[in-house]
């Protein structure tokens, strides 16, 4: 199957990034409170039903991360989602960076941070085109106006419900503050999704539909997803295993140094 008439419309935080887990050690660190004061995510609106923050407070906090502690511009992405990136672009579709951060001309430099960390992620995805907007469904509809097809990946419901109305075939990643929405199709991870485009809309349009439980209840991943993801947690195992080895061996070789040294000392200038 070839896709290149197909379009991929990829949301960054929730999505690629863990935007409230990283917040939330923001928070630890400016504020000066434990992080049980600041538990993950589990509502859209986890600032205020968790946290105890105001809108007012929050947005400060935000600004205060950028300014003063890397918010947005450093931080690791979700397991596979870089993975998952390289294999939607292998499969050769285009693949459109869409989103909500920060305001026209960038005056607090929110823009500025995001797309530091998305050229952080490699040149893969520093050479993806963005457009900050929160209207995604508008982004969408530029490109099936434009005769391709196209695929979404969220993790806000409205941007979900908008993208599928808009004709995208859209997608909620799972996470805690989307668990409930009903008749919603779901992946875990990018990975995943890379699968699911790979296998085209129809197979798509099969997938089951729910809320996150009856989903996990009635259709596991598919075996290729599930056999990619071991193999990439092999992969990252083996790679640590080595890099444990040559820190290891490096230790011993500093350590041998500086006893051959010592000897040295001891043999030739007598202290």
């Amino acid at each position: 199957m070839t896709h290149t008439n197909t379009v991929v419309v990829l949301d960054v935080d929730g999505v690629l990034y863990p935007y409230s887990d990283n917040l939330a050690l923001v928070a630890v660190a400016h504020l000066g409170r434990p992080a049980t004061d600041f538990p993950p995510a589990e509502t859209w609106n986890f600032f205020k039903d968790q946290w105890n923050m105001t809108l007012e407070e929050y947005l400060e906090l935000v600004d205060i991360g950028v300014a003063n502690y890397n918010l947005i511009h450093r931080g690791a992405p979700y397991e596979f989602s870089i993975e998952g990136v390289h294999a939607l672009l292998d499969l050769g579709v285009e693949v459109h960076i869409a989103t909500d951060m920060g305001t026209e001309g960038d005056p607090k430099g929110h823009r500025k941070a995001r797309t530091a960390w998305l050229n952080a992620c490699g040149s893969k995805i520093a050479e993806l085109a963005v457009t900050f907007t929160s209207d995604k469904a508008g982004v969408a509809t530029k490109f099936i106006e434009r005769g391709n097809v196209v695929f979404a990946l969220e993790d806000k419901v409205e941007n979900y419900r908008s993208l599928n109305a808009a004709g995208a075939i859209c997608f909620l990643i799972n996470r805690p503050w989307n668990q409930f929405e009903p008749d919603a199709r779901r992946v875990d991870t990018i990975l995943e999704f890379a699968e699911i485009v790979r296998q085209g809309p129809t197979w798509a349009a099969q997938r089951p539909r729910g809320t996150a439980k009856e989903q996990n209840a009635s259709n596991g991943k598919p075996a290729q997803v599930r056999d990619a993801e071991q193999s990439r947690r092999n992969d990252r195992a083996a790679a640590e295993r080595a890099q444990r080895d040559i820190d290891d061996a490096r230790r011993r070789t500093n350590a041998q140094k500086e006893a051959d040294a010592k000897t040295f000392r001891l043999g030739v200038m007598g202290f």
